[in-house]
């Protein structure tokens, strides 16, 4: 087990063999990471080890519906449900996609390795049809009836999941 030092906004200072009062507690193979990443920052943030770029991009949405949020709250009723029927129609819809985009995907939220060991345990017959499927969609029946167990081993919600395949 190691120590990051963090900032306030849960920016890796640097690591540390024993903690301190300012120290978070992180696995090994997150130390790892950041230790053979030195020109890339890195963020904790609930116990993930982000890139500047994921936290940027979690920010930025953060502030996105904080200010949706209040300007739907200072409209009219007729013009807030005109306005929500409006989004819904610019929602984009889930797609397939290749299983390079899955990969590169995965590695950006950072749970490939888990994904990897979710796809160990399948039944040879399921594992066979997905290594034969050259797209994977968001009604792929792996996916479907397996998704809590997958939300679970990956530690992601099923918002994040969802994004995969938008």
């Amino acid at each position: 087990m190691k120590y990051a030092l963090t900032d306030s906004k849960g920016r890796v200072l640097s690591i540390l063999d024993a903690p301190t009062d300012r120290t978070v507690e992180l696995t090994d193979e997150q130390a790892a990471v950041v230790n053979a990443n030195t020109k890339i920052l890195y963020f904790l943030q609930g116990g993930k080890l982000l890139t500047r770029s994921q936290f940027v991009d979690r920010e930025i949405a953060a502030h996105r519906v904080e200010q949706e949020a209040k300007r739907l709250a200072a409209m009219s009723p007729e013009k807030r449900a005109m306005h929500l029927k409006f989004l819904a129609s610019k929602t984009p819809k889930p797609r397939a996609i290749t299983k390079r985009e899955l990969v590169g995907k995965l590695i950006d939220l950072g749970v490939a390795t888990e994904f990897n060991a979710v796809l160990g345990k399948l039944p040879l017959e399921e594992k066979l049809r997905w290594e034969a499927s050259p797209t994977i969609h968001p009604e792929y029946p792996f996916l479907v009836d397996n998704r809590a167990m997958i939300l679970t081993a990956l530690g992601i919600t099923g918002e994040q999941f969802d994004s995969i395949f938008i």
